[in-house]
């Protein structure tokens, strides 16, 4: 695989077409792609003798880089089963990479995630996911003891609260920390929060047999659905963006997707941060998710009392995990906010010691990236330089800790007098007897 040793901007694609046709004067079509939070990604449509060649162009954001280890990212890509959707890298550079991409596929729409056949489709794929990939190793495990997401949550939470991040609980008056963090207290926000770890852990008797590779953000821009699939056939759908993957325990995984039931990214960007509560799934359709994730995990032949039990155990586990999913991308939010920045957190990754590579030399990039008129009748989507990707990290990061914070208030480890209750949102917690 060949290396490209420079780092691409985010607004000019089109210098990446020479290195990835050999003919000097090919035409080529760029379509930004909306709905990514973390990245910016592009279509880039290169025709070559009238045969049209699609890529997809990843440009890593810059807003902190200990969101995403894509070392780790680069490792776990290789461990999806095919079934559930790969990724092929086709030309890395330092501060994204060219992928190939997956022609005829499209997101799910908020409600297609939710309706028949996606639903237990998506359930499937989970199954596949985590009982046919490769089990976490011995590194990982230590790694991540009490699994992925409480490892980056507690990650996170030194980053938010460190004198490098200018004072941003403190900031007027403690304005961040009452208005998004809904607390009145940062350290009695943090005991909470070891108090509910302790309390969802305390399930499990052995947390290592418990961990196996989740993907951790299927968010509808994550999980793609062939476009021309009849309407009584099973569509085939596709995992993708691997990310935050690794080592975790399933009901987060599960119950992430299930949050993220609430959301659609694809609406009037001053909406889009919003968590519904009318959008979450019911217990039975929960039920009905679970039970079509067991099925392909289980064989067939199992005892039904025993399929009845292992339901009723994964579904109170996915409703105790709910304010772990919504902690998790709260605190993301507010390190993608980009108002905790540091500027010299921010310093673009070096991949090339992380592929068996060629490095390729840029000496056209600087050329390039001012015009790119050389190509014969090239076409940039319109709105490519526009602030169509905006989107609202710090009312997400509110909307997400109203629930949690309701969750919490409900299961008790929290009262009402730990946060802003004007604010607080609550979801039913009906656990199975």
């Amino acid at each position: 695989m060949n290396y490209l040793d420079c780092t691409i901007p985010i607004d000019s694609p089109w210098v990446l077409v020479p290195y990835l046709t050999n003919n000097e004067y090919n035409s080529y079509k760029i379509t930004k792609i909306k709905g990514a939070l973390t990245n910016v990604i592009y279509k880039l449509s290169i025709f070559d003798d009238g045969i049209c060649t699609n890529y997809l162009v990843r440009i890593f954001g810059s807003k902190m880089n200990s969101l995403v280890d894509r070392k780790d990212e680069l490792k776990n890509i290789q461990k999806v089963p095919e079934e559930v959707g790969s990724v092929k890298i086709l030309l890395p550079f330092r501060n994204g990479r060219v992928e190939k991409f997956l022609d005829g596929f499209k997101s799910l729409s908020q409600r297609e995630m939710v309706s028949e056949p996606f639903f237990k489709v998506i359930a499937h794929k989970f199954s596949i996911l985590h009982f046919q990939s490769p089990k976490p190793d011995k590194s990982d495990i230590n790694r991540f003891k009490d699994g992925f997401a409480w490892t980056k949550i507690e990650q996170w939470l030194s980053i938010i609260e460190s004198p490098l991040t200018n004072d941003w609980l403190q900031r007027n008056n403690g304005y961040n920390l009452k208005t998004f963090v809904l607390s009145k207290d940062w350290s009695r926000f943090k005991k909470i929060i070891a108090k509910y770890k302790e309390w969802v852990l305390s399930d499990y008797s052995n947390t290592n047999n418990s961990i196996v590779f989740c993907h951790n953000d299927t968010q509808q821009g994550n999980i793609l659905v062939e476009k021309n699939t009849c309407y009584n056939q099973e569509p085939n759908i596709k995992f993708i963006d691997y990310e935050y993957s690794g080592p975790n325990f399933i009901a987060f995984d599960l119950s992430n997707f299930l949050t993220e039931c609430m959301h659609d990214y694809n609406v009037n960007s001053t909406q889009s941060y919003r968590c519904l509560k009318s959008r979450y799934p019911s217990q039975e359709k929960i039920l009905t998710f679970l039970s079509s994730y067991l099925c392909h995990k289980k064989d067939n032949k199992s005892k039904e009392t025993i399929r009845v039990e292992e339901l009723k155990i994964l579904y109170n586990q996915v409703i105790k995990w709910r304010g772990v999913t919504q902690l998790f991308w709260a605190l993301w939010a507010i390190l993608q906010s980009g108002g905790l920045i540091n500027p010299s957190t921010c310093n673009d990754m070096d991949q090339n010691d992380e592929y068996d590579v060629e490095t390729l030399s840029s000496d056209l990039i600087e050329e390039d990236s001012n015009n790119h008129s050389n190509y014969s009748t090239s076409e940039v989507s319109n709105d490519i330089n526009k602030n169509d990707d905006y989107f609202d990290y710090m009312n997400f990061c509110k909307d997400k800790l109203s629930f949690f914070w309701g969750d919490l208030i409900k299961f008790r480890i929290a009262t009402k007098d730990d946060c802003i209750m004007e604010d607080v949102q609550y979801l039913d917690i009906n656990l199975i007897p």
